[in-house]
């Protein structure tokens, strides 16, 4: 993360994050303030322009003043000098004027909707500035899209042209990968009537679908789209 920023930077124009509000946005964060503190990288303007990743900090904040077992952080988890929240929308559109040496964190993660769009249309066009993917696409997203190399995307009806540096930082992921979830399901000591593998693109689904299906012995399927079935639960 901190390597591809330098880079980002260096070019002279501005990183832009599309990020989840809750947990990717925070996260995120976390680790800028890790690596302004630890000199990891040169501090610089960081914007979070998102209403409801603004209000998540709150969240963190309240339960940390020692309402878990007495747990007492060093100082607050996410703030750091040149952290800005932007919460009005005049605010939000006045970013697009700044054209370097500032990092954008907004929503949505995959720039499915929100006020990344409007970043988008204004970052795209830029060959100086980047952004930044932290975490997967899905395939159909605007994110995976533009990972994907399209010379240009649709906003707000329009297409952009795609001049900006496109990049992804991995490893930022919430989901377990496969191989924790291998031991997830190994751990059990009964087998369930019946495993629906209902996440992740088709090539992912079959893989797990055969792995379930034979190393563990158990029954599993993937659901077609609109395919219902009832469950009991022997209670």
């Amino acid at each position: 993360l901190a390597r591809k920023l330098r880079e980002a930077l260096k070019r002279g124009g501005c990183v832009l994050i599309p990020a989840f509000a809750v947990g990717r946005t925070q996260m995120i964060l976390f680790y800028l303030r890790r690596l302004f503190q630890t000199g990891r990288m040169e501090p610089c303007k960081v914007f979070v322009d998102s209403p409801m990743a603004i209000a998540a900090p709150r969240l963190y904040k309240d339960y940390l003043k020692g309402k878990y077992n007495g747990f007492q952080p060093e100082g607050n988890l996410f703030d750091f000098p040149g952290l800005h929240y932007i919460s009005e929308q005049n605010q939000s559109i006045g970013l697009n004027d700044i054209s370097s040496g500032a990092i954008i964190i907004s929503a949505s993660g995959m720039a499915t909707g929100g006020r990344i769009l409007h970043h988008l249309a204004n970052r795209l066009p830029r060959k100086e500035d980047t952004v930044l993917f932290i975490g997967f696409q899905v395939e159909g997203s605007r994110g995976r899209d533009l990972l994907d190399g399209k010379p240009e995307i649709k906003i707000f009806g329009e297409y952009f042209p795609v001049y900006c540096h496109v990049d992804q930082v991995e490893g930022f992921s919430a989901h377990a990968d496969r191989d924790e979830l291998h031991k997830w399901l190994r751990g059990f000591t009964s087998s369930p009537k019946m495993t629906f593998v209902v996440h992740g693109e088709i090539a992912a689904a079959v893989a797990m679908q055969d792995f379930i299906r034979h190393e563990l012995g158990w029954n599993a399927m993937i659901p077609e789209y609109l395919e219902s079935y009832k469950v009991f639960t022997g209670i």
